[in-house]
């Protein structure tokens, strides 16, 4: 038997972290909510994920930092990460993918289902070649 894929999805509106685990479990992903980075680095020591969703625009450290400290981490490095944000500025999408973000979503243009499928292409396209993050999308 296979091992369920493991998100973390960090993500401080509970209710909305909720309903993306639903149709994340369709996809037959195993989903871990961190409501701030400090949870998000515990739970990454407990378990590695396969792939992180972050909202950059929580409260207790800027996500985009957080974001380049996981790039500079051996055991996080190669990590698909996907940006889910309010924060639809150029300056910080340019800055997300510039520090290694493999996608940017902004939460008002996609749906948990079409975020759900969104991820198990990138899961896909990551475990059949090798992840590069100076190869980001949008």
């Amino acid at each position: 038997m296979r091992r369920k894929l493991v998100i973390l999805m960090v993500e401080d509106d509970k209710f909305f972290a909720e309903i993306c685990e639903r149709h994340f479990a369709i996809h037959k992903f195993q989903t871990k909510i961190a409501k701030n980075f400090i949870e998000a680095d515990k739970k990454i020591k407990r378990t590695v994920p396969d792939i992180i969703i972050v909202d950059i625009a929580l409260e207790e450290q800027f996500g985009l930092k957080w974001i380049k400290n996981l790039r500079g981490e051996e055991i996080t490095a190669k990590i698909p990460v996907v940006v889910l944000t309010g924060l639809g500025d150029r300056e910080n999408i340019q800055q997300a993918l510039e520090i290694g973000a493999n996608k940017y979503f902004l939460k008002s243009q996609i749906t948990p289902h079409e975020l759900a499928e969104q991820v198990s292409l990138l899961i896909k396209s990551s475990s059949s070649s090798s992840y590069s993050p100076s190869t980001p999308s949008i």
